[in-house]
C-alpha cells in the first residue's frame, strides 16, 4: 500500500462527521423552520442562502441585510388594518349574569362590547386614522364634544 490507513482513517471520519452536521444544520435552519416562519421572513432567509451561493459569503450577507430591511419597510410602511372579530368573555358567570350578558353586552344588532382585531403597526400618523376607524366601528361621534369627554374620563384629568 502507498499510503498508511490509520492516517487517512481519521480524517475520513471528521470530514463525515462534518458533513453530517452541515446536512443537519441545513435542514433544521431551511426546511424544518419553514412553518415558524412568516412567508416574507421564509422569503428572506431562502434569498439570502441563494445569495450566498450565487455571489459569496460576504456579498450574500450583504444582499441579505439588504433584502431583509426592504422586506421589514415595506411590512411597516403597510397601512393598520382593524376589524370586529367575534369574540366572547370567557369568564365563568352565574346564569342570570350570562343571559344578561349575552343580551345586552353581544345584542346581535346592536352590541355594547365589541371586539377589535389590530394587524400592523400604529405610528403617529397612524394613530388618528385608526381613531377614527374604531369610532365608526363602534358607532360614536368623532364631534369635539366627545373627545373632550373622553380626556374626562382618564385618571389624571383635573377639575
Amino acid at each position: 500500500l502507498p499510503m498508511n490507513l490509520v492516517q487517512v482513517a481519521p480524517l475520513f471520519f471528521l470530514g463525515a462527521t462534518l458533513i453530517f452536521i452541515g446536512y443537519d444544520l441545513l435542514f433544521e435552519w431551511l426546511i424544518d423552520v419553514r412553518h415558524k416562519l412568516l412567508m416574507s421572513e421564509y422569503a428572506v432567509l431562502l434569498s439570502t442562502f441563494f445569495a450566498i451561493h450565487l455571489v459569496g459569503i460576504d456579498a450574500g450577507i450583504f444582499i441579505g441585510v439588504f433584502i431583509a430591511a426592504s422586506s421589514t419597510f415595506v411590512t411597516v410602511s403597510t397601512t393598520p388594518s382593524l376589524s370586529k372579530v367575534n369574540k366572547c368573555s370567557l369568564a365563568v358567570w352565574k346564569p342570570d349574569d350570562w343571559k344578561m350578558l349575552q343580551n345586552q353586552g353581544y345584542h346581535p344588532q346592536h352590541p355594547k362590547i365589541v371586539t377589535i382585531e389590530l394587524r400592523g403597526s400604529i405610528f403617529f400618523g397612524s394613530s388618528l386614522q385608526i381613531l377614527s376607524s374604531i369610532t365608526k366601528m363602534v358607532g360614536l361621534d368623532e364631534s369635539q364634544e366627545m373627545i373632550l369627554d373622553m380626556n374626562m374620563l382618564t385618571p389624571h384629568a383635573s377639575g
